[in-house]
């Protein structure tokens, strides 16, 4: 192997960005060169693959963003394996292990491999390589065992999180029929029914009981749900979006009618209101500190930095 091509190639595999493309700019020519002399992929053919191997997303994007003479994403290799061929194979650990939960492993791929596809026509999909395979095939088996995966975290978390909103549901309906301060006897009334925190009660009730049956109904639906790969990509991971989102909002409306209750029965007791309110803001607080950083991560995943190997950012 060429030593120029060679360095390329660890560069790739080390992810050094910086060093490949000074490397390519002083050796212009370099990725032009035929790897072998009865291939007709030439260097930039074969980088691009290595770095659609590695996951290599700003070297990929550089290659592809090359001028069509020097560089063309319809080649394949001696094995006929495309580029398309090429991302349906499994991530290394190294590269799944940066993210957390199988689900979000399994999304990022799936972006990986949808983004590609987009790029090369449409023959190049349907093409099969030595083993006969297409890359649709050769995706399924080598994500097998982490669809797997991600089937059984998902349900994981789903079962979860159901208890969490079930308890919401059940605390907040009898909340509803159980009003601070009671009801007038001869109309039937609520005593305070005049008073704002009365009000802030009743509409933060309201919202803690519908946001915990929707996040529930959420949840629920990923117990049933027959899981394949192409839920991953999007559908999935908006969902999941969804019913933490609404069960945090469930909660924090829990601790906000908790508070308006102890302002109507206490009155002006702030020795004691103003205590109780700090320690009901401590279980919003903790949720937001363990869920938040999943939820921020399924954000920035899905929205924020998808694959985009067509040009720069």
């Amino acid at each position: 192997m060429n030593p120029l091509r060679k360095a390329l190639t660890r560069a790739i595999e080390n992810d050094s960005y910086d060093f490949f493309i000074e490397m390519v700019k002083t050796n212009a020519d370099l990725i032009l060169m035929p790897v072998l002399v009865d291939d007709e992929t030439s260097n930039s053919g074969k980088f691009l693959m290595d770095a659609i191997a590695f996951r290599r997303e700003k070297i990929a994007r550089f290659l592809i963003g090359l001028p069509p003479s020097k560089i063309s994403i319809n080649f394949h290799d001696l094995e006929k394996n495309t580029i398309l061929h090429m991302v349906g194979k499994l991530a290394s650990d190294s590269q799944l292990s940066s993210i957390s939960g199988a689900a979000l492993q399994m999304q990022r791929e799936m972006q990986w491999f949808k983004e590609v596809e987009s790029l090369v026509p449409e023959y190049i999909k349907d093409s099969k390589n030595n083993n006969g395979e297409t890359a649709n095939q050769v995706l399924a088996r080598e994500h097998k065992a982490l669809l797997r995966e991600a089937e059984d975290w998902m349900k994981g978390v789903a079962n979860s999180y159901i208890i969490v909103g079930a308890l919401i549901i059940t605390i907040m309906f009898a909340a509803a029929f159980t009003l601070p301060g009671g009801s007038d006897e001869h109309e039937g009334f609520p005593i305070f029914k005049n008073k704002a925190a009365f009000m802030l009660y009743i509409i933060s009730d309201a919202i803690s009981l519908f946001a915990a049956a929707a996040s529930v109904i959420i949840f629920l639906g990923f117990l049933t749900s027959r899981y394949n790969m192409e839920d991953f990509h999007k559908s999935i991971p908006k969902k999941l979006m969804v019913g933490l989102s609404t069960l945090f909002i469930s909660l924090a409306a829990v601790m906000i009618a908790f508070c308006s209750a102890l302002l109507l029965m206490l009155e002006n007791r702030w020795w004691i209101i103003i205590p109780s309110v700090l320690l009901a803001s401590i279980p919003v607080s903790l949720f937001a500190m363990l869920q938040c950083p999943l939820l921020r991560e399924i954000y920035v995943l899905t929205y924020r930095s998808p694959i985009s190997l067509r040009k720069d950012p």
